[in-house]
């Protein structure tokens, strides 16, 4: 979905409507990870969402701008189960968590890279609902639609006075495989319920996303 980005330097300032690609199996792709304590028929999550945003529609003077190790979103959520075909809904406050990556045709590019390069850049809310069906054992299968929104302000040099604020408002379709915890907390159980957080780079591998 399209957002108003605007980028500051010192000499110059740029506002536009942005066009982003998310481009989710390229370079460190997509991936979403939840911890669940469920108490009856609601929970308190701990979510992380490695998003991405890739401008395609530069100025002619900006040669490449992403957020593309981590436009990540950070979030404590609430859950409730709902009565009908193994459906919950969840509502989340958090962070977004940037990594920004610029060009301009005058300068080298900007990127740090690794843990220097995140910064917590702003917040962000979610809302979202899922559906999970069961798969094998203690797993199921879920798919859940998700909807953001996100406001981050984060630099794009050494300059305190530069700086870019990117909001973005999107929409998520997420599927994936989970696992309740285990009944018995040897290893072969904790083995089970841990695996699937080892599925999507698996299947990265597999499919040979990059």
């Amino acid at each position: 979905m399209g957002n108003v980005l605007s980028i500051h330097r010192h000499d110059k300032q740029y506002a536009f409507e942005a066009q982003y690609d998310s481009k989710p199996y390229d370079d460190s792709s997509y991936w979403a990870g939840r911890l669940e304590w469920w108490e009856n028929r609601s929970a308190w999550e701990l979510e992380i969402i490695h998003h991405k945003l890739y401008l395609m529609n530069p100025p002619p003077d900006i040669l490449d701008f992403s957020i593309s190790d981590g436009y990540n979103l950070v979030y404590i959520n609430r859950a409730w189960a709902l009565p009908d075909h193994h459906l919950s809904a969840r509502v989340g406050v958090g962070v977004v968590v940037a990594h920004p990556d610029i060009t301009f045709s005058d300068r080298s590019r900007y990127i740090l890279k690794g843990l220097p390069g995140l910064r917590v850049a702003g917040p962000s809310v979610q809302v979202a609902m899922e559906q999970r069906l069961p798969f094998y054992g203690h797993w199921y299968l879920k798919s859940e639609l998700k909807l953001t929104a996100s406001y981050a302000k984060t630099a794009i040099s050494d300059r305190q006075d530069e700086f870019v604020v990117a909001p973005d408002v999107a929409i998520h379709w997420v599927v994936g495989i989970g696992a309740q915890p285990p009944k018995t907390w040897d290893i072969p159980a904790i083995a089970m319920a841990t695996l699937p957080a080892f599925f999507p780079y698996t299947t990265g591998q597999l499919l040979g996303w990059k």
